[in-house]
């Protein structure tokens, strides 16, 4: 072996024992890093029955009042819970959401579409009696007070209508609280009623899509704050004009003028889908638009 080739090998053994040390000093030394944890996405809310003011909201380790316009804020995933002072409203659970979601008394009790549902009426029904001066048309808004004294734990949307008429006394004693002194509940009729109308006026925009099937086409309608739909429909063969009326569960339906084709559908989170039919020529399809 010549000189210069032992050197090159003990250089190479030096090389190699000089990594190894460089490996075992990044790898053996210290605790592994911990990452922070990220924390949980939150999304915001409007609780309407009318937009209701000062109802006590919680939802993982979020807490607070909801405001002028009805707003909270939600844990996503984590149940939400509303309620006036140790008494709960109702609860449900949201997902994330990229907009502010909408949430009334429908949404609080299983299997509810609408608000004929009797327990969504005592909901409705005790909200708007809270209210301070009495006149949900102008939003709702329940006082401090009304939570100093709601003191007895049940949870409303749990009530059978015979337990809910069963604790007249104890609503009489949170209306008392409020600046109008009335301490009747409202009528039942009254507060479906009322609470059609907040349901109605959640659909109102404008909706813009397509429809397919034995033909293919656009459409525009437009939900008023009543209800009532206006628009039209366009493919190659020409422009329709569409009127109609949509309800309080979300569903709608709207048609041309002698009705013999019509769009009919349910609105869901800002989507109106369903199907479509033209009884005179015997076509029919599937439709979708997106609120504007």
């Amino acid at each position: 072996m010549s000189a210069g080739l032992a050197w090159k090998g003990v250089l190479s053994v030096a090389a190699i024992l000089s990594l190894s040390a460089c490996g075992s000093s990044s790898s053996g030394g210290g605790e592994p890093r911990s990452s922070t944890p990220a924390p949980p996405a939150t999304g915001q809310g409007v609780f309407i029955d009318s937009a209701v003011q000062g109802l006590g909201y919680e939802s993982g380790d979020v807490s607070g009042f909801t405001d002028a316009n009805g707003g909270f804020t939600y844990t996503a995933g984590e149940p939400v819970t509303f309620y006036v002072g140790d008494t709960i409203i109702g609860t449900l659970t949201l997902g994330v959401n990229s907009g502010t979601v909408s949430i009334t008394p429908v949404d609080l009790v299983n299997g509810a579409v609408d608000e004929t549902d009797e327990t969504v009426t005592n909901i409705a029904q005790l909200l708007q009696s809270l209210d301070d001066d009495r006149d949900p048309s102008n939003g709702i808004e329940i006082t401090q007070a009304m939570h100093d004294v709601a003191d007895q734990a049940m949870d409303i949307s749990q009530l059978s209508d015979a337990d809910f008429i069963n604790q007249l006394l104890y609503f009489e004693t949170i209306m008392a609280q409020s600046s109008a002194g009335i301490t009747d509940l409202v009528e039942e009729a009254d507060a479906q009623a009322h609470l059609q109308g907040s349901l109605i006026t959640l659909l109102a925009g404008t909706y813009v899509g397509t429809y397919t099937g034995d033909v293919s086409g656009t459409f525009t309608l437009t939900f008023d704050d009543d209800g009532m739909i206006s628009g039209q429909a366009q493919d190659v063969d020409g422009v329709y004009a569409l009127s109609g009326s949509a309800n309080s569960d979300g569903s709608a339906a709207a048609g041309t003028a002698g009705d013999d084709a019509t769009f009919s559908g349910t609105i869901n989170n800002g989507v109106f889908s369903g199907t479509w039919v033209n009884t005179a020529y015997g076509e029919s399809g599937t439709f979708t638009g997106s609120l504007q």
